[in-house]
């Protein structure tokens, strides 16, 4: 069905990105096994170089509240300070309140930056940027 579609296609795009060389990294939070969560962080390809971005975290909505967001958040930071970041850009949806919520407890700011993205097809994301020193 639709929902195998999307699923199948989304696996495919990960083992892409996974099987390219990239200088970013994905960490993923297990439990029996099973993936319940990731981070992926990277470098933001712009003039910035000491700065980084983290993309995404994601938790499987099972496992919110139970503080796997908080340890992917430092394995996450923890990488980037090795590979010799300084600080750390993301972008957030407006709207999510939860989530800016969780990053202000986790030491980000909006720094004033906002877009429109459009990388989904037929979606307009109205997107905060928020930063944290390492």
């Amino acid at each position: 069905g639709p929902r195998c579609a999307s699923a199948c296609a989304r696996s495919a795009w990960w083992r892409t990105v996974l099987g390219e060389p990239w200088p970013g990294a994905v960490l993923v939070a297990e439990r029996a096994e099973e993936i319940i969560g990731f981070v992926t962080v990277g470098p933001n390809g712009s003039d910035e170089p000491r700065t980084a971005v983290l993309y995404a975290i994601y938790l499987h909505p099972l496992s919110v509240g139970a503080g796997v967001g908080h340890l992917l958040h430092e394995a996450g930071l923890a990488v980037l300070r090795e590979q010799g970041y300084v600080d750390v850009i993301l972008w957030v949806l407006r709207t999510n309140q939860r989530a800016i919520g969780f990053y202000e407890r986790h030491g980000w700011s909006p720094d004033g930056r906002e877009q429109l993205d459009h990388s989904v097809p037929g979606v307009e994301l109205d997107e905060i940027g928020m930063r944290r020193e390492l």
